[in-house]
Formats: structure tokens, C-alpha cells, sequence
């Protein structure tokens, strides 16, 4: 005689499904992909970046930013991109809170967050520039302002500190360059390096990848000292070219003579 199948159940639970099945279960969660958490520590005060945004602790005082206040702050829009944005928000089109962090850093006792604000199709539409100073007792997140254009490679190491400027690798129409904020002075600046490149990507302080189409066809590939403006050939090739990891430096070349990864250190 033939034995019944062992029943299986489905449920959802908890942004997860959760099979049952011979008196075992398993969860298959299906919610977002928690907010990647990130430290900064001087002495006994931190601040912190989680999936309540920014905030600065000292001993049991917290304070955290009011990051929603940024999509409509007249210290970074003015009048007629504040109405555009709030009809957006109210579409759909956009959310007040940011999304994800186009760059972190620790100056000294000064922390740097960027958080990135992205639209409904994933495009970015603002990305505005906190500091918390941990050198001070009971520190608050500041609103600093927006660099020129948006990262060209947001994420975590997206900040960058040179001569005593926190900056950016941003683009910002068909130009691309260096945008950086003062701390001294609290001002803001946009160093424009080139303009129509296919790619950029930050490989260190001062150097940046920069992967060009040439008048024939070709993708040139140059290593892009920031400071000076000057660069280099690193490799010149057909097909399709991406950076896949900055250190050491290695693209990913898809051509006529088929897919390969090359190390631009070593060839």
C-alpha cells in the first residue's frame, strides 16, 4: 500500500517564508538587506551609521540627525527645487530618507558620513555632508552641506582626506573631478578633471581610474593623479573595460579576444 506524502507547509512570517517539512524548518528571508553598520570611536564618544542614520553618543546622551530634514533644507536647495522635490516625494518619485552612505571617514576626532538619497529608479538626487566632532562633549551630527554632482563610486570608502580637504570623486553633468569641503573655513569647492569618461573610480588619495573611449574605438585606460591633473596610459584596449578591484588594480576586459581580468601593476 501505497504511503501518503509527508505534508508540506508554507508560511509567511516576519519578511521571511518559513517551509516546514518531516518536522524541520526553514526560513527564507525575502525583507531588505540590513543597513551595513559602521564605528567611528574617539575616547569614550562614538558615532555611528546604522539603519537609523547618524548619531553621536556620549556615555547614555545620544543624538541623532534628523536626516529627513535634508531632502527639503533650504542650506541645500532652493526655492523651486524644494516644491519639485516635495511633489516627488509625495508621487512616490523620491523618499525623504536616505537610502544607503556614498562615503565615511575619521578626520582627526572629526567623523564624516555622506549619506545618498536615490529616486524611484534608483538614480541619485542628493547626497549631503554630516560631521560629528568627537573631541567635544555631548556631540551633534551637523549638516555641512552637498559636494558638486555625486560619487562616482558610493560606498563606504567613498570620502577621502588630502590637505587637510575631505573629498569626493564626483560627476556632475558630462564632467567629472574633485570635489571637496574645507573644514577650516566650511566651504565647498568642485575641481573639474575631464569630462565624457565612460568610467571613474577612486584607487586612492590622490589617484583616480579614468576609462575613456578613443576616437577609434578603443577604451584607454589612465591613471588619474588628482593633486596634479596629470595622467598616464595603464593599458589600452578593445571591448568593454570595468574596475574590479582597486588594490591592487584589476579590470575586467570583454573583447574580441574573449574575457579575461588584468592586473595593472603587473600586466
Amino acid at each position: 500500500m501505497a504511503q501518503s506524502a509527508e505534508p508540506v507547509s508554507l508560511v509567511y512570517r516576519d519578511q521571511a517564508f518559513v517551509v516546514r517539512l518531516a518536522g524541520q524548518s526553514h526560513s527564507v528571508g525575502i525583507g531588505p538587506q540590513p543597513v551595513p553598520r559602521v564605528v567611528h570611536k574617539v575616547g569614550e564618544r562614538f558615532a555611528v551609521w546604522d539603519e537609523r542614520g547618524i548619531t553621536a553618543r556620549d556615555g547614555d546622551h545620544l543624538v541623532s540627525a534628523r536626516l529627513e530634514d535634508a531632502a527639503l533644507s533650504p542650506k541645500l536647495f532652493g526655492r523651486e527645487e524644494i516644491l519639485k522635490t516635495r511633489e516627488l516625494i509625495e508621487s512616490g518619485r523620491r523618499q525623504k530618507s536616505p537610502g544607503r552612505l556614498a562615503g565615511t571617514l575619521l578626520a582627526g576626532t572629526v567623523a564624516y558620513f555622506l549619506p545618498r538619497w536615490e529616486d524611484f529608479d534608483g538614480n541619485p538626487w542628493l547626497e549631503a555632508l554630516y560631521s560629528v566632532d568627537l573631541s567635544q562633549p555631548r556631540p551633534v551630527p551637523k549638516l555641512e552641506g552637498k559636494f558638486e554632482g555625486f560619487t562616482v563610486t558610493p560606498g563606504p570608502e567613498g570620502l577621502g582626506l588630502y590637505d587637510g580637504s575631505v573629498f569626493a570623486i564626483t560627476r556632475a553633468g558630462d564632467r567629472w573631478g574633485y570635489a571637496f569641503f574645507v573644514p577650516a573655513t566650511g566651504g565647498f569647492g568642485f575641481l573639474a578633471k575631464g569630462s565624457r569618461a565612460e568610467s571613474v573610480a577612486r584607487l586612492s588619495n590622490s589617484t583616480a581610474l579614468v576609462i575613456e573611449q578613443s576616437e577609434y574605438g578603443t577604451r584607454l585606460v589612465k591613471r588619474f593623479h588628482l593633486p596634479s591633473g596629470t595622467s598616464r596610459l595603464a593599458a589600452e584596449v578593445r571591448g568593454t573595460v570595468k574596475l574590479v578591484s582597486a588594490s591592487p588594480p584589476v579590470i575586467d576586459v570583454d573583447g574580441p579576444q574573449g574575457r579575461f581580468l588584468r592586473n595593472l601593476d603587473s600586466g
